[in-house]
């Protein structure tokens, strides 16, 4: 008798793109890689030199001359940023209170690299009353990371979970800065998915086609933002 061992089946996967280098980028039309031998950056630099998104030259513009009262009637009420001037005072009548009592000694030096335990158990304890109160899911502090940003925590979110080429879900309309967001360091791509109008969020269904195109077209969906 004849014994034959198991064939194993090999796990056929999509191969990740190669990446960019100034020479491949040369083909560009931007001039990003001239950019990059100008200034003697890597590929990675260079492509990190590209406006973050489309509207970067107003939205600097707007930032640069805001409506002031009385100062600037003519000035810009910027509507593409995620901050609220109206409680600037508020915020930092709070700041004053708060540096008056005496700060615990890890203020001064290295603490949990995750966010102090104290922070993160005030986090949480917030989150619980404003986002979910009632629920049946409670928060727990050891399951946190606090970082300094939304654009920070995208970003080693997808470094660590997605590779060069992989793509991450977003519901349409989204900040446009996302992809720049996923993009610069983890070479991930956002793939827009639109619900039935601007104002609903793409069906279970519209999320799973989403996910078949992209794998069609070799790309790896890792995450829904």
């Amino acid at each position: 008798s004849h014994s034959h061992s198991p064939r194993r089946r090999r796990r056929h996967t999509a191969p990740h793109p190669t990446p960019p280098t100034l020479t491949t980028m040369a083909n560009d039309d931007d001039g990003t890689a001239a950019l990059g031998l100008q200034y003697g950056l890597s590929a990675r630099g260079a492509q990190a030199t590209k406006p973050p998104f489309s509207y970067y030259k107003a939205f600097f513009k707007a930032m640069s001359e805001p409506w002031e009262e009385g100062v600037r009637d003519d000035g810009y009420i910027n509507l593409a940023v995620a901050q609220n001037f109206l409680t600037f005072d508020l915020v930092q009548e709070r700041l004053r209170a708060g540096m008056v009592l005496p700060q615990p000694p890890s203020t001064a030096g290295y603490d949990n690299m995750r966010g102090s335990d104290r922070l993160r158990a005030a986090m949480c304890a917030h989150m619980q009353r404003v986002l979910c109160p009632g629920a049946a899911v409670v928060l727990d502090p050891n399951d946190m990371c606090i970082s300094v940003g939304c654009g920070a925590i995208i970003d080693n979110l997808v470094f660590s979970i997605a590779s060069p080429g992989d793509g991450v879900l977003i519901p349409a309309p989204y900040y446009p800065a996302f992809d720049n967001d996923l993009r610069v360091r983890g070479g991930v791509r956002a793939l827009p998915v639109h619900g039935l109008s601007a104002e609903l969020l793409p069906t279970a269904a519209a999320l799973d086609a989403a996910v078949a195109k992209a794998a069609a077209e070799g790309c790896a969906v890792r995450a829904l933002l």
